[in-house]
């Protein structure tokens, strides 16, 4: 495994470390580990794209431990009741969507080629973003910023909404392509 999935499974390894201090009330320690798993997203697909370590691995492997990562986070906070429960709904079906998705078109066309979409990866950002800002609000006290963990879940839920509908039409479009015997 090299670097890149090091980081990449990082994310999965610290999932259930962050619900476990979320639930003792360790606020720093929660928030330290949710900074740590937010930080290898990003540094995993750096390190893998300067340092040629992209693999089909990793190409799995990252939307994977991205879904693990953000439904664990999502969910914890819905039960803390830290964000409403519909958002965490929303969340949790888009990913849920998007991972049967594609193991139902594997199976059908062969192997898909995994790149996210745009507006995807607009809405992981504002997934980890909002949860980031809601940690703060809600565990760190910082309450000036309530207002603006408000918009964020707003503008998180038009984002996961936009992206589920779109990766829907990508699947329809995918199968489409393979009932009329092109490539993929």
């Amino acid at each position: 495994m090299n670097p890149a999935n090091v980081l990449t499974s990082l994310r999965i390894v610290l999932s259930p470390f962050f619900v476990y201090f979320l639930y003792t009330g360790d606020d720093r320690t929660a928030f330290a580990v949710y900074v740590v798993a937010w930080a290898s997203d990003g540094i995993d697909g750096f390190v893998a794209r300067r340092f040629h370590y992209q693999s089909k691995l990793g190409a799995y492997l990252d939307p994977i431990a991205d879904k693990i990562f953000l439904v664990t986070t999502y969910v914890s906070l819905g039960y803390f009741q830290y964000i409403p429960l519909w958002l965490v709904a929303l969340v949790v079906f888009k990913d849920v969507l998007t991972g049967l998705g594609t193991f139902v078109l594997i199976p059908l066309v062969g192997v898909i080629d995994i790149k996210p979409l745009p507006e995807g990866k607009a809405a992981t950002f504002f997934q980890l973003t909002t949860a980031f800002v809601v940690l703060l609000v809600e565990r760190g006290g910082y309450v000036e910023l309530k207002w603006y963990s408000w918009a964020l879940i707003m503008i998180t839920a038009a984002l996961t909404a936009f992206s589920a509908v779109h990766y829907v039409v990508r699947g329809i479009q995918i199968l489409r392509r393979r009932g009329d015997g092109q490539e993929r």
